[in-house]
């Protein structure tokens, strides 16, 4: 992919410094419905090194929310969505982990300039943002329900994933159900957010209700 010849590169607020940034390690955790599609948006706009981890294998149900064909059946969601960045791609630098994160392997975590959630469960959330609090790192969640999208970036320094979500870690797509081009939009929102990261933009939190016609941004104090 050639970045320099790319409508990125045309944005007036994209400068050089992008081409650095897209030499940045990032993790994300989960390749499902926003992993899927963030991971190969990512290697699109030319992201080179990427490491995903997920311990699912793709199943028929996981076609229509998620970045995977017919022909993905049975194999790893990493390896498989690996294959179609590679395609995309040959500068793509993409290391897959095919493990789920648990409390006992927090450390497949450490040395990145960004982990990404991807997940789909507080749980798993939980590990990342008391890693992230532990070895001062910041995260990006993101969440996709029914016919809403969240993004937002946590500061490892302040109790806000906490206070936020005390009473909210009932929802779940899996139960909730959720519109097919959800996960994908999400996916898109994640992908303008980490890149206002590394330009140091502000990150606000930004909830949309595509259904409703709702959109709900605020900032944290």
């Amino acid at each position: 992919m050639v970045i320099n010849d790319s409508r990125i590169m045309k944005l007036d607020f994209i400068d050089e410094n992008f081409l650095q940034i897209c030499k940045k390690k990032l993790i994300l955790v989960g390749c499902g419905g926003v992993g899927s599609y963030l991971c190969y948006f990512l290697v699109k706009s030319g992201f080179e090194n990427l490491i995903i981890i997920d311990h699912d294998k793709v199943e028929e149900s996981n076609i229509e929310r998620q970045n995977f064909t017919l022909e993905d059946i049975g194999k790893y969601k990493v390896d498989a969505i690996k294959e179609l960045c590679i395609k995309t791609s040959k500068n793509s630098n993409i290391t897959v982990i095919k493990d789920k994160l648990t409390s006992k392997n927090l450390d497949l975590l450490k040395g990145y300039d960004l982990i990404v959630d991807c997940t789909d469960n507080f749980e798993t959330r939980d590990l990342i943002n008391s890693f992230c609090k532990k070895n001062k790192k910041n995260w990006l969640y993101n969440g996709a329900i029914k016919g809403k999208i969240v993004s937002y970036l946590f500061d490892n320094n302040q109790n806000i994933y906490e206070m936020y979500f005390k009473n909210k870690k009932n929802e779940k797509a899996s139960f909730s159900g959720i519109l097919p081009v959800i996960p994908s939009m999400v996916a898109g929102l994640a992908h303008i957010n980490i890149l206002k990261y590394f330009y140091n933009k502000e990150i606000k939190f930004n909830k949309i209700d595509f259904w409703n016609n709702y959109f709900y941004s605020f900032e944290f104090k």
